[in-house]
């Protein structure tokens, strides 16, 4: 679930692609924006050196972090998620000629968990069907 976007503007903050974790909110949820944007003040963003990091590795890493089970208020008001918090975790972040191998595989099956997904929702539709025209 991707967070919304609630406008535009015509200048923006962050040349894209970058991360935007949600602070409130959906807190933790992690988004991966193609293009320039101007994340609104309940979003943080990702700073890295491109030098060293592929953002879309560094992508793939955040998500596995589970940041989402870190916001507080999950129940009793607004979520939020504490940037000490996150900061304070430690990532293993691999040489970029390993990060640039991984990524182009991972968006591989990627690619075929959608195509079966979308496969299921068809299938599931047909014994719909199926079960209507028969039950009914």
């Amino acid at each position: 679930c991707a967070l919304p976007i609630y406008g535009t503007h015509n200048d923006f903050l962050i040349k894209g692609p970058c991360i935007i974790i949600g602070r409130k909110g959906s807190a933790g949820k992690i988004n991966f924006v193609n293009e320039n944007c101007y994340p609104i003040d309940t979003t943080f963003y990702v700073t890295y050196d491109k030098s060293k990091i592929n953002i879309k590795y560094l992508y793939l890493l955040l998500q596995e972090l589970d940041l989402e089970s870190m916001a507080k208020g999950k129940g009793v008001g607004v979520p939020g998620l504490n940037r000490n918090n996150v900061h304070n975790l430690r990532i293993v972040i691999h040489p970029l000629s390993i990060q640039q191998k991984i990524v182009p595989k991972i968006e591989t099956l990627e690619k075929e968990i959608t195509q079966l997904e979308v496969k299921l929702s068809e299938i599931e539709i047909a014994k719909k069907s199926i079960l209507k025209k028969y039950l009914e």
